[in-house]
């Protein structure tokens, strides 16, 4: 199946390219570490036969630091003209898909780095795509391809029932691709993003000549060759499963659910004085606070040493009660300007509280069955809108 998934993936982001849109967000992120990765996995020398084995393939535990090869992103975020979505829907029919726009609204109060007078000229699609049909005729073509000899020697009836048990089990939890497209009505071009990058890797769009970085991260970096250079280091960023905190989203405006995100793919994020160490990181020592074990790599680090920190240490020494704009780091005593990380620490904080209360409140149970119900809701909704 993810070769599939992966496959339509490219195929529907190169008909969005086809027809000048861009992409931008999570997707550009996770295709670019997964063609990188899928690459030195296949350049590494070992026998053909375990090389092309979608076991190993798909086995994160088989060269586990080439592991992002797996990434498969399922959404995309792109910007077309009116004009171009049009053909954008031709050319879906065209590929035998089955797209359906399920949401449409405008959404010019979210332009925050469009002038007012062109936000209005932006609305918000929900495209959906039917996969379904996609990997019947993709499973159809494989395995009658693979089982010619077999049909031709009367064994039709075991094929078809090997492809319906392969179908179903392929098939079973994967339903649709979701767009969420930006649509300007005037068919004028607006660069995404269209709110400020939080951080370095959502500020890299994709179009039809690659990979660069959105003139709204760092606009104040004119020239060709510093922006490319910058360009060249988000991706060695990307490579480490680091991202960096531009420092541009007011504390208001941070969504945190950015931070769980991160979190939840194992990534560490640095800010521009601290770093939250999340996972690939060799450190056996201790809070320099309460001298406690640093418990699944969560952790803070200040840059300017190697001093560790709980977050509820980190913030009652930095944080709480401290209404200086910089403040000096206990080990080395150099100033430090925690301001514009702000964001950020407050974001991980929360998380780790509401974290360490769901645990003293062996609340996982709950959390569990509350999830499953959704999951619940959510297929039966899908299933709904896919017949």
């Amino acid at each position: 199946m993810d070769k599939y998934t992966w496959k339509l993936n490219k195929l529907i982001a190169n008909i969005i390219l086809k027809n000048n849109g861009i992409i931008f967000g999570g997707w550009v992120r996770d295709s670019y570490l997964h063609d990188k990765y899928s690459q030195d996995y296949y350049s590494l020398n070992i026998s053909n036969d375990i090389l092309h084995n979608p076991e190993f393939y798909n086995d994160k535990s088989f060269y586990p630091n080439l592991s992002n090869r797996t990434l498969i992103p399922k959404d995309i975020d792109a910007f077309m003209t009116e004009l171009n979505f049009n053909k954008f829907k031709e050319d879906i029919i065209k590929n035998k898909l089955n797209g359906f726009i399920v949401n449409k609204n405008n959404c010019g109060k979210y332009m925050d780095n469009l002038s007012e007078k062109y936000r209005e000229n932006i609305y918000h699609i929900t495209y959906i795509i039917n996969i379904m049909d996609y990997y019947k005729a993709s499973f159809i073509k494989n395995l009658i391809k693979k089982n010619l000899n077999d049909i031709l020697m009367d064994a039709l009836k075991d094929t078809i029932n090997n492809f319906t048990n392969e179908l179903i089990e392929k098939c079973s939890d994967i339903n649709c691709i979701k767009i969420d497209l930006f649509v300007s009505s005037d068919n004028n071009i607006y660069e995404p993003p269209f709110g400020p990058p939080d951080f370095e890797c959502n500020g890299l769009i994709l179009n039809r000549h690659g990979y660069s970085l959105s003139s709204h991260l760092y606009p104040e970096i004119k020239g060709f060759f510093d922006r490319h250079e910058i360009l060249n280091k988000i991706m060695k960023h990307m490579e480490k499963n680091i991202a960096f905190y531009t420092g541009e989203c007011e504390i208001n405006n941070f969504d945190n659910n950015r931070i769980i995100k991160f979190i939840n793919k194992n990534w560490n994020i640095e800010g521009h004085y601290i770093k939250h160490i999340n996972n690939n990181d060799k450190y056996d020592g201790y809070c320099i606070i309460c001298h406690g074990e640093l418990e699944d790599k969560d952790h803070f680090k200040i840059k300017c040493c190697d001093a560790r920190y709980h977050s509820k240490c980190f913030s009652k020494v930095y944080i709480d009660n401290n209404t200086k704009s910089s403040s000096k780091c206990i080990m080395c005593k150099k100033n430090i300007y925690l301001d514009c990380d702000k964001p950020i620490i407050n974001s991980f904080i929360e998380y780790f509280d509401t974290k360490n209360l769901n645990n003293s409140s062996n609340s996982t149970e709950i959390s569990d069955n509350t999830t499953n119900n959704l999951n619940s809701i959510e297929d039966n909704l899908m299933n709904l809108l896919l017949e």
